[in-house]
């Protein structure tokens, strides 16, 4: 009775640590902004080991966003590429 009581309150215990990494983890929303001036464009490459967003010229005063789940073991890594002309 104790072993099957033991087994129970440790599934419980698993059930929840799932369920607050979700929560917690959840959806995140990345916004980049170029607020580069005098019309330079912001070329952004972002990409995940699973997605690869493409190259994005963003025109000046404009944005790009997206949004993601992190993985159960919170390792979900984007990275970007940001290149602009810097004269002006």
């Amino acid at each position: 009775m104790r072993s099957t009581r033991n087994k129970s309150i440790a599934i419980l215990f698993l059930l929840l640590f799932s369920l607050s990494r979700f929560s917690v983890l959840g959806k995140i929303h990345v916004r980049v902004m170029n607020q580069l001036g005098n019309r330079r464009i912001l070329n952004i490459h972002c990409q995940s080991r699973d997605d690869d967003l493409g190259v994005v010229a963003l025109p000046d005063g404009h944005e790009f966003e997206w949004r993601f789940s992190v993985n159960f073991w919170g390792t979900t890594l984007f990275y970007c590429d940001v290149q602009w002309d810097h004269s002006g």
